[in-house]
């Protein structure tokens, strides 16, 4: 017996003669398997290890930072399209854009989250 698979085989039907535990013989026959099945692993060359090439370590880059809008166009479509993210439909995102004055000064993200928070909850 030269395998674990074969030895599992062997023993699966070998006990299913066996209602409670093994008797002497039915033991001493399972020692004398398992014995061989040493035997013949330890008769086997070890297996040589394959190489792992190392890995080159993995860069995580930080987000760049957030930037200001530089036009009263950009500023407004990005409000517009975070309102949007949040919930608002067009129609209630495009009445708030006309109605908000533009600070380029502020992230409209931000302003976005602070005007339109309260409508949404």
């Amino acid at each position: 017996m030269d395998s674990l698979d074969k030895f599992l085989a062997w023993f699966d039907g070998f006990s299913e003669n066996i209602p409670d535990q093994p008797d002497a013989k039915q033991w001493a026959r399972v020692c004398s398997r398992i014995k061989a099945l040493e035997a013949a692993a330890e008769s086997r060359p070890p297996v040589a290890a394959t190489p792992v090439a190392p890995r080159a370590p993995v860069v995580v880059q930080p987000p760049p930072p957030p930037t200001f809008a530089k036009t009263t166009p950009e500023w407004s479509a990005r409000y517009q399209v975070k309102l949007i993210e949040i919930g608002l439909d067009d129609e209630s995102a495009r009445d708030m854009v006309n109605s908000t004055d533009v600070d380029l000064g502020i992230m409209p993200e931000d302003r976005a989250r602070e005007d339109a928070g309260p409508m949404m909850n």
